[in-house]
């Protein structure tokens, strides 16, 4: 995982328990004709101001999108497997918005929650369908 996808990671909440499942600390072993050449040892460094995730991280593909699948039940979503969008295109993929508790609208104002003057633009990360 590189230093750029831990720092999203940290946006959305899983980067700790990344941190905490991989191996930022590396052993490398260069070969040349069948003999080892090489043997080093690439220790993790430490964050530092402006570089919160300085290294990379090892961890498999299924524990990360387990991780992922963790934070989206914490917040109220699930994945549904099984399931495809069809086809959609950029255009098509634009209108899609996040549901609403209440509806596609707000309730005190009626307006689309998906207007600029609309203020109370809580969306459930478990109901996403077009608008």
């Amino acid at each position: 995982m590189q230093p750029r996808t831990l720092e999203v990671f940290d946006d959305l909440g899983p980067a700790g328990a990344a941190l905490a499942a991989g191996r930022s600390d590396h052993h490398l072993r260069l070969y040349a004709g069948g003999t080892l050449a090489a043997d080093l040892a690439a220790p993790a460094r430490p964050p530092r101001p402006g570089v919160p995730y300085p290294n990379l991280l090892v961890l498999p593909q299924w524990r990360t999108e387990e991780l992922l699948r963790d934070r989206l039940a914490e917040l109220g979503g699930a994945v549904e497997a099984g399931r495809s969008c069809g086809a959609a295109t950029s255009a098509t993929a634009a209108r899609l918005r996040p549901r609403s508790r209440c509806g596609p609208t707000c309730a005190s104002c009626t307006r689309p929650r998906s207007s600029p003057r609309c203020d109370r633009r809580q969306v459930s990360p478990a109901r996403w369908g077009p608008p």
